[in-house]
C-alpha cells in the first residue's frame, strides 16, 4: 500500500507540466442589450486527462464521462434556479466534457444557499464594489477532498479560474483581491483587454474555505 502511494505522487509529480489546462472554469460578466447584469459560467476537464487517469489506474473499462458531469450540473443548477432567462447545459467535444450555465442576475441582492453561505459565482454590487463568492466545501473540489487524492490535487494545482468583466459593468478597476473568512487577503493582478477586464486565480486559492474575489 506505501509504495502504490509513493507510485501515485511520483506519477503526479512527472505528468505535472503536463497538467496545464486540462480543468478550466471560465466566468463572464456583462451588460446585456436590455441594461441587465448578466452572467455565463462554465467548468470544463479534458477528457484526454481523465483517459489517461483511467489508464494509469489500470481499468480497461471506457469512462462513462456523465459520471463526471453530475457534480458540475449540481453545482450549476443551484446558480440556475437563481437566475431569470436561465440554461444549464453540457458541453461535450472531442477534447472536453463539462457544463456550463447562463442568465440574468440581480446584481444588488445576496443570494445565499439555506445554510446562509453566499452562492458561488453569483456577483454582489456593493457601492464601488464588485463581490464574487466561492465556497467549495462539501464538493468534490473541496480542498481537504482533494488533498487524500494524489492525482485529483495534481490536477486542480494546475487549474485556474478566469473572469471576464466589461467595462459597462466596471469602467475602471483600480484592484483587484481575494480575502477568505480569516480576513486575511491577497493581491491579484488584472489585464485591461480594451472593452473588458481579465482576471485569473490559480484554482487552488479558492478551495481554501470561503473565499471572496473582490473588484474596485
Amino acid at each position: 500500500m506505501k509504495t502504490k502511494r509513493i507510485l501515485s505522487i511520483v506519477c503526479c509529480i512527472i505528468i505535472l507540466p503536463l497538467l496545464t489546462g486540462c480543468v478550466d472554469i471560465y466566468q463572464h460578466i456583462c451588460i446585456n442589450k436590455n441594461g441587465e447584469v448578466s452572467m455565463y459560467v462554465h467548468c470544463t476537464i479534458s477528457k484526454g486527462i481523465l483517459e489517461m487517469a483511467n489508464a494509469m489506474g489500470g481499468s480497461s473499462k471506457s469512462l462513462q464521462y456523465d459520471d463526471f458531469t453530475k457534480g458540475i450540473d449540481k453545482g450549476l443548477s443551484e446558480q440556475k434556479e437563481l437566475l431569470r432567462n436561465s440554461e444549464l447545459g453540457m458541453i461535450n467535444t472531442d477534447f472536453e466534457i463539462g457544463s456550463y450555465c447562463k442568465g440574468i442576475i440581480d446584481s444588488n441582492k445576496s443570494y445565499k444557499n439555506t445554510d446562509g453561505r453566499n452562492r458561488t459565482f453569483l456577483p454582489e454590487h456593493k457601492g464601488k464594489k464588485w463581490i464574487i463568492p466561492f465556497d467549495f466545501s462539501g464538493t468534490d473540489l473541496d480542498s481537504k477532498k482533494s488533498k487524500s487524492d494524489e492525482f485529483a490535487y495534481a490536477l486542480l494545482s494546475s487549474a485556474k479560474y478566469t473572469l471576464s468583466i466589461t467595462k459597462n459593468v466596471v469602467p475602471k478597476i483600480t484592484s483587484v483581491s481575494l480575502r477568505k473568512d480569516s480576513g486575511e487577503t491577497f493581491t491579484v493582478d488584472f489585464l485591461d483587454t480594451y472593452d473588458s477586464y481579465l482576471i485569473e486565480v490559480p484554482l487552488p486559492l479558492l478551495l481554501d474555505g470561503k473565499i471572496e474575489l473582490i473588484i474596485e
